[in-house]
This record gives C-alpha cells, structure tokens and sequence, in this order.
C-alpha cells in the first residue's frame, strides 16, 4: 500500500510543467483531486460502518457526483488563480502582462469544457465562467493568500456535500482544514514543476 501511493506521489511530482498543455493538464488533474478526495473521504467517515450500503444508494451517488462536479468547477478556479500568482512576474518579464488573464479565463473555460457536461448541469458551466471572470479581474496577484483561496473552494465543497445539514453542521473546520492541506500540497507541487518563463511564453505567445 505504501508502495502504491508512493507511485501516485512520484507522478504527481515528475513532470515538468513547461507549456500550456502541461499547465492545463497539472490545473484539471489537482482540481480532481483535491475535489473527489476530500469530498469522498468526508462522506466515508461520517458514514462510517454504513459506508458500503450507502456507497450504492443512487441518490446518494448522484448527489456526491454533483458535489464532486461543483467541488471541480471550484477548485479548479483558485488553482488557475494560483497560476496567476505565479506566472505574473514572468508574463512581465515578456512585456505580455495584460495577456495573462484573458489566457487564464480560455485555460479554465477549457478544462471545464472538456468533458461531458454533468447531468444536473443542463445549461452548462456559463454561471461558474462568468463567476470565475468577475472573481479574476478584482483578483490581486500580489496580495492574494492560498489559505484565503482554499476557503473559497471549501464553501463551494461543504455546501453541496450530499449529507444533511443537521448531520454535518458541525463539521466545517474538518472539512476546511482538509481543503486547505491538499491546496498546500498542490501549491507546493506547482512551485516544484512549474516552470515560468516556459510557461508564459507557451501560454502568452505560443512559443
């Protein structure tokens, strides 16, 4: 076991993220992530020994599954934030600062659209799209916390988990603080693999 998640710990960490395709494929991959593993690993422990039986209820599936869509759509917005943070100075750098957000909003405007759209989601991902472009032109790269961004993404979790109300009211800050430690993880596994001035260039220019 330990082996094994040794190996999903290694390729997370392996690849080097030096162009737009890289930066799109580390953003929906890590908002996966973090979206299915905490909202998943909530619901096993709160459910407990009843976890198997509720596990292959189809309500309680179609439920998770739209937590888990919303959980996406969320954290995948405070990650490509994140990028931002982190791609400023090198967009600088090549003179193509103004260049940065219209490329970021087309990135997760992308990652969004690349798979089916969910079943309780008709209308498609226009509201979460817009939400993200109000949330990115007031957004401050140089002021911005990650903490403050994984709070975010914690709200959007917690209010859609598929357990009631009166069962989870108390539960916020566990499932907050599990937010918040898989944002540390993946902040730190960008600033392992990114690599900026490749990046912005891919991502601004299209070297």
């Amino acid at each position: 076991m330990q082996h094994a998640f040794a190996k999903v710990r290694d390729w997370f960490r392996s690849e080097q993220i030096e162009d737009r395709a890289a930066l799109l494929a580390f953003a929906d991959r890590n908002a996966a992530l973090v979206a299915q593993k905490c909202a998943i690993d909530y619901c096993r422990g709160k459910a407990g020994t009843f976890s198997q039986s509720l596990f292959r209820e189809k309500p309680f599936i179609d439920a998770l599954t739209r937590c888990r869509w919303e959980s996406y759509a969320a954290v995948l917005s405070d990650i490509v934030l994140i990028v931002e943070m982190r791609l400023t100075a090198a967009a600088h750098a090549i003179g193509r600062q103004e260049a940065l957000k219209p490329a970021l909003l087309a990135l997760y405007r992308e990652a969004l659209h690349a798979y089916p759209m969910p079943a309780h989601r008709p209308h498609g991902w226009d509201d979460a799209i817009a939400e993200f472009e109000r949330r990115q032109a007031a957004f401050d790269a140089a002021t911005a916390r990650v903490d403050a961004l994984a709070q975010r993404s914690a709200r959007a979790m917690f209010d859609t988990l598929p357990i009631h109300t009166n069962m989870r009211k108390f539960d916020e800050e566990i499932v907050f603080g599990a937010v918040r430690f898989h944002f540390v993880a993946v902040t730190q596994r960008l600033d392992e693999q990114l690599r900026a001035a490749a990046v912005a260039r891919s991502l601004l220019i299209g070297d």
